[in-house]
């Protein structure tokens, strides 16, 4: 449920910024969970490829 949950709200992003001409890196794109333990890694996609996880993301601000 959580991964499909994850997978389309990432799809509206994707759409939404092809509505406005905004494109997304998803090589700069990383995922992070809070609060859980990872039993099952995720693997959600942009724009077919992979995005990668990262336990210690750092804010660009």
């Amino acid at each position: 449920v959580m991964h499909h949950t994850l997978q389309c709200g990432l799809n509206v992003v994707l759409q939404w910024s092809k509505e406005y001409f905004m494109s997304v890196n998803v090589a700069k794109t990383k995922c992070t969970l809070f609060g859980c333990i990872e039993r099952h890694p995720l693997t959600l996609q942009l724009d077919g490829e992979r995005i990668g996880a990262d336990r210690t993301p750092k804010l660009l601000g």
